[in-house]
Parts: C-alpha cells; structure tokens; sequence
C-alpha cells in the first residue's frame, strides 16, 4: 500500500481528500491521473509540489535511494517558495530524471511527470 499526498484545490484551500490514503497500483494511478487532469494552477503551485516532493522523500528513504535522495534534497525543502527556488528544485528532479531514470520506480516517474511536465 502506497501513501498519497491530500491533492489541493489551491494554496490556502482545504485538501480536496482531508487525511492521506494508503491504496494500491490501480488507486494510485487513478490518484495521478485526478492529479494530471486537475487544474494547471494547483500544478504549479507551490503547496502541490511540496506535496509531491514529502511523497517522493518519504519514498526514497523507505528504499534507501540514496541518489534520488540527494538531488531532492540539493534544493529541498523548499524554505522560500519563490519562482527562483521552484526552478531550481524543478531543475534538479529533471536532472535526476535525465541522469537516474533507472533508480526510479513507475510510480516515480509519475510523481515527477507531475510537477515537470507542466511547468
């Protein structure tokens, strides 16, 4: 079972799911695909990727993916949520994407399409 981020419906609005949901694959994939398909805005903002990113720290302490972990945290947490912090956490993931791929799982590589394919 997996640990979804509460997606929401803007910065200061209420998670539309209040708590986070363990699921399965199936759930997950229907998760990222309500994620992908949910407003442009909540994909750039900050809360959103913040949220993704505890997912994917979470995640890659439970495997030990001492790589991933690194170039995660060369530019998270994201102390000042300024568009200059955002790019170069983004700039990051999409280095460890490029240079990594092979150390991350399926759902991953969802998690990140999320926050960089819609910058």
């Amino acid at each position: 079972m997996r640990q979804l981020p509460a997606i929401r419906d803007g910065i200061d609005s209420e998670p539309i799911s209040h708590e986070v949901q363990a699921c399965d694959d199936q759930s997950f994939m229907k998760y990222c695909a309500e994620g992908i398909a949910h407003h442009d805005a909540q994909i750039h903002s900050s809360a959103f990727i913040e949220e993704v990113c505890q997912s994917l720290f979470d995640r890659w302490c439970e495997r030990r993916n001492v790589v991933a972990l690194a170039y995660l945290m060369h530019a998270w947490p994201l102390l000042v949520s300024g568009p200059h912090m955002v790019k170069r956490l983004l700039q990051s993931l999409r280095e460890l994407k490029e240079h990594h791929a092979e150390s991350l799982l399926g759902e991953e590589h969802t998690l990140l399409r999320l926050i960089l394919d819609f910058e």
